[in-house]
Protein backbone atom coordinates (compact mmCIF):
# COMPACT_ATOMS: atom_id res chain seq x y z
CA UNK A 1 0.00 0.00 0.00
CA UNK A 2 1.31 3.36 -1.06
CA UNK A 3 0.36 6.85 -0.29
CA UNK A 4 -0.24 9.08 -3.57
CA UNK A 5 -1.63 12.55 -3.93
CA UNK A 6 -3.54 13.91 -7.15
CA UNK A 7 -3.63 17.85 -7.47
CA UNK A 8 -6.09 19.98 -9.43
CA UNK A 9 -4.69 23.43 -10.92
CA UNK A 10 -6.54 26.84 -10.64
CA UNK A 11 -7.66 26.13 -14.18
CA UNK A 12 -9.66 22.73 -12.85
CA UNK A 13 -6.93 20.55 -14.41
CA UNK A 14 -5.88 17.43 -12.75
CA UNK A 15 -2.45 16.36 -12.25
CA UNK A 16 -2.26 12.23 -11.63
CA UNK A 17 0.85 10.26 -10.86
CA UNK A 18 2.10 8.31 -13.16
CA UNK A 19 4.32 6.20 -11.91
CA UNK A 20 5.32 4.55 -8.35
CA UNK A 21 8.37 6.31 -7.69
CA UNK A 22 5.75 9.71 -7.39
CA UNK A 23 4.29 7.87 -3.87
CA UNK A 24 4.57 9.77 -0.63
CA UNK A 25 5.06 7.13 1.52
CA UNK A 26 7.76 3.86 1.59
CA UNK A 27 7.49 0.22 1.80
CA UNK A 28 6.88 -2.03 3.30
CA UNK A 29 3.58 -0.56 3.26
CA UNK A 30 1.27 2.70 4.40
CA UNK A 31 -2.68 3.49 5.14
CA UNK A 32 -4.70 5.82 7.10
CA UNK A 33 -3.86 9.09 4.60
CA UNK A 34 -5.60 12.38 5.81
CA UNK A 35 -4.80 15.72 3.99
CA UNK A 36 -5.67 19.43 4.85
CA UNK A 37 -5.09 22.56 2.85
CA UNK A 38 -3.04 25.80 4.29
CA UNK A 39 -4.73 29.11 3.24
CA UNK A 40 -2.45 29.64 0.78
CA UNK A 41 -2.75 26.45 -1.02
CA UNK A 42 -0.32 24.46 1.16
CA UNK A 43 -0.92 20.33 0.92
CA UNK A 44 -0.03 18.74 4.66
CA UNK A 45 -0.62 14.82 4.10
CA UNK A 46 -0.04 12.67 6.86
CA UNK A 47 -0.42 8.66 6.91
CA UNK A 48 0.68 5.67 9.15
CA UNK A 49 3.70 4.48 7.85
CA UNK A 50 5.15 0.49 8.72
CA UNK A 51 8.61 1.67 10.12
CA UNK A 52 10.22 -1.91 9.37
CA UNK A 53 10.51 -4.24 6.74
CA UNK A 54 9.07 -7.33 8.38
CA UNK A 55 5.90 -5.10 9.52
CA UNK A 56 6.86 -4.50 13.31
CA UNK A 57 6.22 -0.95 13.90
CA UNK A 58 3.87 1.70 12.71
CA UNK A 59 4.50 5.32 12.81
CA UNK A 60 3.05 9.29 11.79
CA UNK A 61 4.75 10.56 8.80
CA UNK A 62 4.36 13.90 7.09
CA UNK A 63 4.90 15.04 3.43
CA UNK A 64 4.11 18.92 2.79
CA UNK A 65 3.89 20.91 -0.52
CA UNK A 66 3.79 25.03 -0.06
CA UNK A 67 1.61 25.57 -3.00
CA UNK A 68 0.02 22.57 -4.68
CA UNK A 69 2.71 23.13 -7.47
CA UNK A 70 6.29 22.39 -7.65
CA UNK A 71 8.78 20.27 -5.12
CA UNK A 72 7.57 19.56 -1.41
CA UNK A 73 8.85 18.21 1.78
CA UNK A 74 8.47 14.62 2.51
CA UNK A 75 10.07 11.97 5.12
CA UNK A 76 13.21 10.98 4.15
CA UNK A 77 13.27 7.50 4.78
CA UNK A 78 10.30 5.27 6.82
CA UNK A 79 12.03 6.04 9.53
CA UNK A 80 11.32 9.53 9.63
CA UNK A 81 8.29 10.45 11.63
CA UNK A 82 7.21 12.40 14.40
CA UNK A 83 6.03 9.57 15.88
CA UNK A 84 7.77 8.00 19.03
CA UNK A 85 9.42 4.70 17.31
CA UNK A 86 7.70 2.63 19.82
CA UNK A 87 4.68 -0.03 18.90
CA UNK A 88 2.28 1.31 16.60
CA UNK A 89 0.27 4.41 16.01
CA UNK A 90 -3.17 4.59 14.84
CA UNK A 91 -5.69 6.76 12.89
CA UNK A 92 -3.11 9.65 12.31
CA UNK A 93 -5.37 13.42 11.90
CA UNK A 94 -3.68 17.24 10.96
CA UNK A 95 -6.18 20.51 11.27
CA UNK A 96 -4.45 23.97 9.97
CA UNK A 97 -5.97 27.48 10.76
CA UNK A 98 -6.27 30.53 8.71
CA UNK A 99 -2.49 31.72 9.89
CA UNK A 100 -0.94 27.72 8.62
CA UNK A 101 -0.52 26.77 11.79
CA UNK A 102 -1.01 23.20 12.52
CA UNK A 103 -1.76 20.82 14.64
CA UNK A 104 -1.67 16.69 14.31
CA UNK A 105 -3.10 14.36 16.57
CA UNK A 106 -2.89 10.16 16.60
CA UNK A 107 -3.68 7.70 19.15
CA UNK A 108 -0.71 5.12 19.88
CA UNK A 109 0.70 2.70 22.97
CA UNK A 110 4.41 3.22 24.06
CA UNK A 111 4.06 -0.05 26.39
CA UNK A 112 0.98 0.73 28.25
CA UNK A 113 -2.30 1.92 27.17
CA UNK A 114 -3.33 3.79 23.82
CA UNK A 115 -2.42 7.10 24.60
CA UNK A 116 -3.48 10.75 22.69
CA UNK A 117 -0.12 12.09 21.34
CA UNK A 118 -0.12 16.02 19.52
CA UNK A 119 2.50 17.01 17.06
CA UNK A 120 2.14 20.76 16.41
CA UNK A 121 4.18 23.38 14.08
CA UNK A 122 4.15 27.36 13.78
CA UNK A 123 3.39 28.45 10.46
CA UNK A 124 4.18 27.18 6.97
CA UNK A 125 7.65 27.50 7.37
CA UNK A 126 7.58 25.68 10.81
CA UNK A 127 8.56 22.10 11.51
CA UNK A 128 6.32 19.78 13.24
CA UNK A 129 7.93 18.54 16.77
CA UNK A 130 8.33 15.25 17.95
CA UNK A 131 6.66 14.33 21.33
CA UNK A 132 8.49 12.13 23.58
CA UNK A 133 7.13 8.53 24.52
CA UNK A 134 5.78 10.11 27.75
CA UNK A 135 4.39 13.45 26.34
CA UNK A 136 0.81 12.35 25.38
CA UNK A 137 -2.12 14.54 26.63
CA UNK A 138 -4.67 11.97 27.67
CA UNK A 139 -5.41 10.50 31.56
CA UNK A 140 -3.35 7.19 32.15
CA UNK A 141 -5.85 4.34 33.41
CA UNK A 142 -7.72 3.18 30.59
CA UNK A 143 -7.02 3.08 26.56
CA UNK A 144 -8.14 5.51 23.67
CA UNK A 145 -11.04 4.20 22.05
CA UNK A 146 -10.58 2.80 18.88
CA UNK A 147 -11.91 4.08 15.42
CA UNK A 148 -9.91 4.23 12.30
CA UNK A 149 -11.17 7.94 11.13
CA UNK A 150 -12.42 10.71 13.84
CA UNK A 151 -10.38 9.73 17.09
CA UNK A 152 -8.48 11.89 18.24
CA UNK A 153 -9.39 15.04 16.51
CA UNK A 154 -7.34 18.50 16.43
CA UNK A 155 -8.71 21.81 16.12
CA UNK A 156 -6.22 25.03 15.85
CA UNK A 157 -7.46 28.25 15.79
CA UNK A 158 -6.41 31.38 14.10
CA UNK A 159 -5.21 33.06 17.58
CA UNK A 160 -2.25 30.62 18.26
CA UNK A 161 -4.53 28.24 20.46
CA UNK A 162 -4.74 24.86 19.78
CA UNK A 163 -7.23 21.83 20.93
CA UNK A 164 -7.64 17.34 20.96
CA UNK A 165 -10.81 15.99 21.74
CA UNK A 166 -10.65 12.50 21.63
CA UNK A 167 -12.96 9.51 23.03
CA UNK A 168 -11.42 7.06 25.96
CA UNK A 169 -12.21 4.37 27.96
CA UNK A 170 -12.97 5.51 31.55
CA UNK A 171 -12.20 2.41 33.98
CA UNK A 172 -15.92 2.16 34.45
CA UNK A 173 -16.93 0.07 31.69
CA UNK A 174 -17.78 3.19 29.55
CA UNK A 175 -16.35 5.40 26.91
CA UNK A 176 -16.33 9.22 27.30
CA UNK A 177 -14.94 12.52 25.70
CA UNK A 178 -11.61 14.40 26.58
CA UNK A 179 -10.46 17.30 25.82
CA UNK A 180 -6.52 18.72 25.98
CA UNK A 181 -5.93 22.33 25.14
CA UNK A 182 -2.81 24.28 24.59
CA UNK A 183 -3.09 28.45 25.27
CA UNK A 184 -1.27 31.19 22.55
CA UNK A 185 2.10 30.23 23.77
CA UNK A 186 1.54 27.79 26.21
CA UNK A 187 1.68 24.44 26.99
CA UNK A 188 -0.54 21.75 26.58
CA UNK A 189 -2.97 21.20 29.59
CA UNK A 190 -5.10 17.63 29.46
CA UNK A 191 -7.56 15.52 31.74
CA UNK A 192 -5.80 15.20 35.53
CA UNK A 193 -7.71 12.06 35.45
CA UNK A 194 -10.30 10.00 33.50
CA UNK A 195 -13.39 11.52 35.94
CA UNK A 196 -12.47 14.97 33.72
CA UNK A 197 -14.85 13.68 30.52
CA UNK A 198 -16.61 16.31 29.04
CA UNK A 199 -19.59 13.62 28.56
CA UNK A 200 -20.97 11.27 31.20
CA UNK A 201 -19.02 8.49 33.06
CA UNK A 202 -21.80 6.27 31.70
CA UNK A 203 -22.77 4.95 27.91
CA UNK A 204 -20.57 5.14 24.78
CA UNK A 205 -19.64 8.25 22.98
CA UNK A 206 -17.96 7.82 19.93
CA UNK A 207 -17.54 9.28 16.45
CA UNK A 208 -16.60 12.51 17.10
CA UNK A 209 -16.28 15.50 15.22
CA UNK A 210 -14.77 18.69 15.60
CA UNK A 211 -14.92 22.28 14.17
CA UNK A 212 -14.37 26.09 14.86
CA UNK A 213 -16.87 28.18 15.29
CA UNK A 214 -17.21 32.22 15.69
CA UNK A 215 -14.52 34.06 17.75
CA UNK A 216 -12.69 30.51 18.22
CA UNK A 217 -14.99 28.51 19.53
CA UNK A 218 -14.75 24.69 19.44
CA UNK A 219 -18.01 22.83 18.34
CA UNK A 220 -18.25 19.55 19.11
CA UNK A 221 -20.43 16.60 17.75
CA UNK A 222 -20.98 12.80 18.61
CA UNK A 223 -22.43 9.72 18.65
CA UNK A 224 -23.88 8.62 22.40
CA UNK A 225 -25.55 5.51 22.96
CA UNK A 226 -26.93 5.64 26.83
CA UNK A 227 -28.23 2.16 26.26
CA UNK A 228 -31.67 3.52 24.53
CA UNK A 229 -29.89 3.39 21.03
CA UNK A 230 -26.82 5.32 19.04
CA UNK A 231 -27.83 8.75 18.15
CA UNK A 232 -26.08 11.86 17.00
CA UNK A 233 -27.72 14.74 19.44
CA UNK A 234 -25.18 16.39 21.07
CA UNK A 235 -22.70 19.53 20.80
CA UNK A 236 -20.91 21.27 23.03
CA UNK A 237 -19.31 24.91 22.15
CA UNK A 238 -15.95 25.36 24.26
CA UNK A 239 -13.39 27.65 24.43
CA UNK A 240 -10.41 25.81 24.84
CA UNK A 241 -7.98 28.75 25.96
Amino acid sequence: QRIFVATRSPAGTWRDPTRSAEALSFPPSAYEHQVALGPDGEEIVVWNQWRDADFSGLGVAVARRPTGEGAGDGPRDRNDLVSPAVLFSNAPQVAVNARGDAALTWYQSVGGPLMTFVSERAGPAGTFSRPDADAYVSANGAPIDGHETSNPMPASFSDGSAAVVWAQENGKGAVALYMAARAAGGTWQGPATLHDSLTPASGRARCLQVAGGPDDELVVVWQEDQGDGARVAHAKHLRPH
